[in-house]
């Protein structure tokens, strides 16, 4: 009856692994008929970090909240430039010359230097309120900019959150399952113990060894979470994986 139980299970495990052979070929842009040598294996290795932390790195390194301050920075540059053109302007003019202005058939002409200086002030006294339009929809597009910004820092605090709560989850999740392979191990030596002696049955042995393998399961499992989860808040904080620790998976 276990057997039968457990058949479905390896089967599914079978099928899952062919799914995501191909879903990675497809990621990696590569031909669906080619081989893959998967390396590596579930390894924990301890990613301390504080949720300030975080929030810090996120601020940082989000692309979309630089995309969004560089928007803030050029709307603001759009409103100056606006307001600079309702003021009246002011322009100095002057020129400096040297010529001869007559013309003459029996001798040199005379040649004399002069120069002339202007200050002129330009106001338009109406424009159809085409500046202060202008002014105003610049306001509108920072004020609504300034806004975007805000809810994308909210949104990705919260992310930052979400993903730092996974992955506090994860990490406790491990250390139960540590403590679970050490009393599956403990078991499992007493039950070896004890079949050599004759206290205990061959088949209370396999439920031991069973047990253990279970265990054993269900941290590699709780290890994928917590990858999974590690990577779910790096990518909230805008960064790649930590460049020292090594690679997870790797194909050939």
């Amino acid at each position: 009856v276990q057997l039968a139980n457990a058949t479905p299970s390896l089967t599914k495990a079978k099928n899952d692994m062919l799914l995501a052979k191909s879903a990675l070929k497809m990621a990696l842009g590569i031909s669906p008929d080619r081989d893959l040598s998967i390396r590596g294996g579930l390894e924990y290795t301890p990613y301390d970090i504080t949720l300030e932390e975080a929030h810090i790195t996120a601020a940082e390194k989000r692309s979309e909240l630089h995309r969004l301050a560089y928007e803030i920075k050029t709307f603001k540059s759009y409103v100056d430039v606006a307001k600079k053109e309702m003021l009246p302007q002011l322009s100095l003019h002057g020129s400096y010359s040297y010529a001869n202005d007559g013309l003459s058939t029996d001798g040199e002409a005379e040649w004399d230097y002069s120069w002339n200086l202007g200050l002129s002030l330009d106001y338009k006294l109406f424009d159809g309120w085409e500046k202060s339009s202008r002014v105003e929809q610049n306001r509108k597009d920072l004020s609504a900019a300034t806004i975007k910004r805000e809810e994308t820092a909210s949104m990705v605090k919260l992310e930052v959150e979400t993903a730092f709560a996974w992955l506090g989850e994860a990490r406790e999740l491990i250390r139960s399952q540590e403590k679970n392979i050490e009393n599956a191990e403990r078991a499992f030596a007493i039950a070896e113990t004890g079949q050599l002696n004759g206290v205990i049955s061959q088949l209370e042995l396999m439920d031991a060894q069973l047990a253990l393998t279970e265990a054993r399961s269900n941290y590699k499992q709780a290890v994928y979470d917590w990858l999974i989860a590690r990577v779910q808040l790096e990518k909230a904080m805008g960064i790649v994986m930590d460049e020292s620790s090594p690679p997870l998976v790797g194909g050939e």
